[in-house]
């Protein structure tokens, strides 16, 4: 776990993916001053999560340049989606069916997503108007993803389809188009003395 408010000095290269959490920008004062860390880290070959933010806060310094938020409450929890079937968010590990949207809880997503950066962005998964509920983008070497799923609550009630999205997201390969992550085998530790 990163705290910007301590960790201002900890190498970033030690990990693979950066999750900003929901409403972060707004809760953790002093984020903004990662803003440029961040940025490389994807750059560089990791791949840079943001759940949803808080669109005026969002929006005064965007995380991802070219990309606005603007709040709604027309999504609701049964809001029809149209996904990119062969996108490997929906594809790898998990296969992604009809079914992983239903019985979702309070609402699809939070924010109408615009602005210069949403035509360059892949949009595996938006709503059957167009709204766009998770986008993604090779950032150098690596990539950024914003998520504009209602993700939390599904996940606190233990529904398998977001458990399913979400390891898809965070096992993609950022240096390809939307591939896999090769995992490796965690190392054996050898019990006992040598």
């Amino acid at each position: 776990r990163l705290d910007p408010r301590h960790d201002a000095r900890k190498p970033l290269e030690d990990y693979e993916v950066i999750l900003v959490d929901q409403r972060a920008l707004t809760l953790l004062p002093g984020v903004e001053k990662w803003y440029g860390r961040l940025q490389e880290f994807a750059k560089a070959g990791g791949h840079l999560v943001i759940f949803p933010q808080d669109p005026q806060v969002w929006n005064a310094h965007p995380l991802w340049p070219g990309l606005s938020l603007r709040t709604t409450l027309a999504m609701d929890e049964h809001t029809p989606v149209q996904t990119q079937a062969e996108h490997s968010f929906l594809t790898s590990p998990n296969k992604i069916t009809a079914g992983d949207w239903q019985n979702w809880l309070y609402a699809r997503g939070y924010s109408i997503v615009s602005g210069p950066a949403l035509p360059q962005a892949e949009v595996p998964l938006k709503t059957a108007d167009g709204i766009a509920l998770l986008l993604t983008q090779r950032l150098g070497q690596g990539r950024i993803t914003y998520v504009n799923l209602a993700l939390k609550p599904q996940l606190l009630n233990i529904h398998a389809g977001a458990f399913r999205l979400l390891a898809n997201i965070l096992s993609c390969d950022p240096a390809g188009a939307g591939r896999p992550m090769a995992v490796s085998p965690p190392e054996r530790r050898s019990e006992g003395k040598s």
